[in-house]
């Protein structure tokens, strides 16, 4: 197998695996849905329980990490695994500033964008 093969699987395994840490400390963090700002989470929260959300997003997030993934490895050119990789490597840096942001209130740029992002959301875009 091509080593860009390899790594465009070991990033999408890594955003897949990484976004674990935003399910178990959103399911530590958020009781209701309330108290979550993802909108998209919240439709989620309020039609399954805080757990089952989480996980439909987790099974979501890994099958779409999958479906990247096997398009890049067999149908892609070396330019578009590396923009693939890139790809998951903001994905897992995604996951990972959710999770400190849920587990210890540190918020990374990222997590303060989206924050913010939501902010405008839940305000009607306004």
């Amino acid at each position: 197998m091509h080593i860009m093969n390899i790594i465009v699987i070991a990033f999408a395994t890594l955003a897949a695996l990484t976004k674990l840490t935003d399910v178990f400390s959103t399911i530590k963090r958020v009781k209701t849905a309330n108290m979550e700002r993802n909108p998209i989470g919240k439709v989620l929260f309020k039609h399954f329980g805080v757990a089952g959300g989480c996980w439909i997003t987790f099974a979501v997030q890994a099958l779409i990490c999958a479906l990247v993934a096997w398009d890049s490895v067999f149908y892609s050119e070396t330019a578009e695994k590396v923009a693939t990789v890139a790809f998951f490597g903001v994905i897992t840096y995604f996951n990972i500033s959710t999770g400190f942001h849920n587990m210890m209130g540190y918020d990374l740029p990222l997590t303060k964008s989206i924050i913010r992002f939501y902010g405008w959301l839940a305000k009607g875009g306004k």
